[in-house]
C-alpha cells in the first residue's frame, strides 16, 4: 500500500492453506477485521523515551477487561465479548479489533490510543487505517 509516496505495510489477518496437488496458496478464512496503525507524523521511531508502554495507552472512555497477552510491547483486551490487540512496534502501535465490533467504537478506541501515544511521545501522532 502505497501513501504519500511512502510504502505501507499491513500485517495479514487472514490464514493460508497450501493446496500441495496444484502448489497454490488458499485463503482459508475471510476476516473483516479492523486494523490501524499509530505512527508519529513525523516518520519518528518508538524508541528510548519515545516508547511508550502498552498499558498506557489503553482506552478510558471505553469499557473493557484486560486479557492476558504473551508479547511484552504489546496488551490485549476485551471490548463488548471482542479482542482487541495492541502492539507498539518500532514505527507504529498496531491495533486489531479481532472481530466485529461496530466501526465507530473500532476507530474511536484507535482514535484514543493515538491521543494518548501523542501526549506520551509529545509528538503529533496520525491513525492510518
Amino acid at each position: 500500500m502505497l501513501e504519500g509516496g511512502k510504502q505501507k505495510f499491513k500485517r495479514s489477518i487472514e490464514e493460508f492453506a497450501l493446496d500441495v496437488g496444484s502448489w497454490t496458496w488458499r485463503r482459508t478464512t475471510n476476516r473483516n477485521w479492523f486494523q490501524a496503525s499509530i505512527c508519529q507524523e513525523d516518520g519518528g521511531l518508538y524508541v528510548l523515551e519515545r516508547h511508550p508502554k502498552p498499558e498506557a495507552l489503553l482506552p478510558s472512555s471505553i469499557e473493557y477487561t484486560v486479557s492476558q497477552c504473551e508479547d511484552g510491547n504489546g496488551a490485549r483486551i476485551v471490548v463488548d465479548g471482542i479482542s482487541v490487540s495492541l502492539k507498539v512496534r518500532l514505527s507504529a502501535i498496531e491495533v486489531v479489533v479481532e472481530g466485529d465490533l461496530p466501526a465507530e467504537k473500532s476507530k474511536r478506541l484507535a482514535e484514543e490510543v493515538r491521543m494518548k501515544a501523542e501526549a506520551i511521545v509529545g509528538n503529533r501522532c496520525i491513525v492510518v487505517e
